[in-house]
C-alpha cells in the first residue's frame, strides 16, 4: 500500500516542493522548515490546507515571542545619592530654575544659528552650481559662520548650566556640613 504524498510552499522559493511523504514532513516540521500555518496539498489534490490542520499531531507549536528582559536599574553611588538628596532639599531651588532657563535660552539661540547655517548652504547651493572658485567660497562662508557661532552658543550654555548647577551643589553641600556643625 502506497503512503499519501504532499507538496508544501516553501515560502522562501515561492513555490510548492514535494512531493514528500508524511514522515518526510515530519522530519522537515522537526527542523523547522515547516511550521503550523505552511501551506500543504495532497499530491492530486485541488485546495490547499496548513500543516496544522491536516496533522495536528506532528505540528510544533507556534513560536512564543521571545520575554522582554529590561535593564536592571543601574546602581546608584554614595555620591549620587547624596547628590540627589542635596539637589532635593537645595536651598536655592530658584537659581537652580534660573540656571536651566537661561540654558534653555542658550540652546534655543544656538539652534537657531545652525538653523541659518542651513538656510546659508540650501540657499548658496542654489546660486553656486554651476560656478566655482572664489564666488562658490564665499557662498559658503556665512554658513560656515552660522554653524560656528550655533556650536559655540550650544557649548557655552551647557558649560554655563553644570558650572553654575556644581556651584550651587558646592554651596549646599557647604550649607549642609556648616548646619552639622552648630
Amino acid at each position: 500500500m502506497e503512503s499519501k504524498r504532499f507538496f508544501y510552499h516553501d515560502g522562501m522559493k515561492g513555490e510548492p516542493v514535494g512531493p514528500k511523504t508524511q514522515e518526510e514532513l515530519a522530519a522537515l516540521s522537526l527542523r523547522g522548515l515547516i511550521i503550523a500555518s505552511t501551506p500543504i496539498i495532497e499530491e492530486g489534490g485541488s485546495s490547499w490546507t496548513s500543516y496544522g490542520r491536516l496533522f495536528p499531531d506532528q505540528s510544533p507549536p507556534a513560536p512564543q515571542p521571545a520575554p522582554r528582559i529590561s535593564a536592571p536599574p543601574a546602581e546608584r553611588t554614595p555620591k549620587q545619592l547624596y547628590l540627589d538628596r542635596i539637589r532635593a532639599e537645595s536651598a536655592y531651588p530658584t537659581f537652580r530654575s534660573f540656571v536651566n532657563v537661561i540654558a534653555r535660552i542658550f540652546y534655543l539661540i544656538g539652534g537657531l544659528l545652525l538653523a541659518g547655517g542651513l538656510i546659508c548652504i540650501l540657499a548658496g547651493l542654489g546660486g553656486t552650481l554651476g560656478n566655482s572658485g572664489p564666488l562658490a567660497l564665499v557662498s559658503f562662508v556665512p554658513a560656515f559662520l552660522f554653524v560656528l557661532a550655533g556650536t559655540i552658543w550650544i557649548l557655552f550654555g551647557k558649560i554655563i548650566k553644570e558650572s553654575s548647577l556644581m556651584l550651587a551643589d558646592a554651596a549646599d553641600s557647604l550649607t549642609e556640613q556648616a548646619s552639622r556643625s552648630s
